[in-house]
């Protein structure tokens, strides 16, 4: 056999295997393109059903608290209960509400008035001062409360 009768018969046989592999490659590629996309929309499906889930957690637990605190107040398990739910909250995940209660606070504040006038003297002074409206004194605002003082509307511990 000879070269060109070689070619002839070994050509279209290796060209045919191309194609076939060719062909397996592309189905396979396909194969693959599809499964990744299955595995992207299930992801995306239990990312959203995980969040709602998430959620829904949070709003049986936010309905369970109201329902605990509306009967400990009713019972008048008040004290009990915050310690229950205090020792509890510290083994949950999503903690329970705790109750709010309202109470009385009292503050002493001391408000200091100033303002720079031109006078003949102290007591010329003062009645011009008190023909003044309000907002052209500088206010100082000093307060406390339990361990926290206040000076003009911003908060310090003391």
């Amino acid at each position: 056999m000879n070269y060109d009768e070689l070619i002839s018969r070994t050509l279209p046989d290796a060209l045919e295997t191309w194609n076939d592999q060719t062909r397996w490659y592309s189905e396979f590629i396909q194969e693959l393109k599809d499964a990744l996309i299955a595995t992207t929309v299930d992801r995306n499906y239990w990312q959203s059903n995980c969040a709602n889930s998430r959620t829904n957690h949070r709003n049986d637990i936010k309905m369970i608290s109201d329902a605990l605190i509306e009967e400990a107040n009713e019972r008048d398990w008040c004290d009990m209960y915050d310690k229950f739910v205090s020792r509890l909250n510290s083994q949950l995940i999503v903690d329970l509400e705790e109750r709010e209660r309202e109470y009385e606070v009292q503050a002493t504040f001391i408000i200091t008035v100033s303002t720079t006038i031109k006078a003949r003297d102290e007591d010329d002074a003062n009645d011009q001062a008190g023909d003044m409206d309000l907002s052209s004194f500088d206010v100082s605002i000093r307060g406390s409360y339990d361990d926290i003082e206040y000076s003009n509307h911003e908060v310090e511990l003391a």
